[in-house]
């Protein structure tokens, strides 16, 4: 064999080697879509989410459901703040703080505008957030439609 092709051979080797060597099997990369490692889930609803302003203070129930894998967590501290339009918590502030029950549950009253509060049909905003130790944030909004009723006689 000529030393030009032995060398050939041995650079050859020397880079399949070092190619295979490069070549990770044993860490994986994780998915940029999951699975996530956090196991809460945060579901905030109004019930009902129109309300009809007259004579009497419209009610919304609205709901935050807590869940850990498929357990309800309890005793979770969730801040309700009433972000924009004319509505108050039933202790007539736009802000409440309520812990979850053994199912989950915090759920507020939101008391709607009156008719005479109102000149146009408008939205309440509402955010949940949950206390944690984290720096992330865990928060939703829901809007209640707010429907001004005709003038009354």
């Amino acid at each position: 064999m000529r030393p030009r092709t032995a060398l050939f051979m041995m650079v050859l080797s020397i880079a399949l080697l070092a190619a295979a060597a490069c070549e990770r099997t044993a860490v994986r990369e994780p998915s940029p879509i999951g699975p996530s490692t956090i196991h809460l889930t945060f579901t905030l609803s109004a019930s009902p989410n129109v309300l009809y302003a007259g004579l009497q203070r419209p009610t919304s129930q609205i709901k935050v459901v807590i869940r850990d894998g498929n357990n309800p967590v309890l005793g979770a501290v969730v801040y309700f703040t009433v972000i924009s339009g004319l509505g108050v918590f039933s202790d007539y502030t736009q802000r409440c703080v309520l812990v979850t029950n053994e199912y989950g549950v915090a759920l507020a009253v939101l008391l709607g505008p009156l008719s005479g509060e109102i000149t146009a049909d408008g939205d309440i905003v509402i955010r949940a957030q949950m206390k944690t130790d984290s720096p992330q944030s865990i928060s939703k909004d829901v809007s209640v439609r707010v429907l001004r009723a005709p003038d009354q006689p």
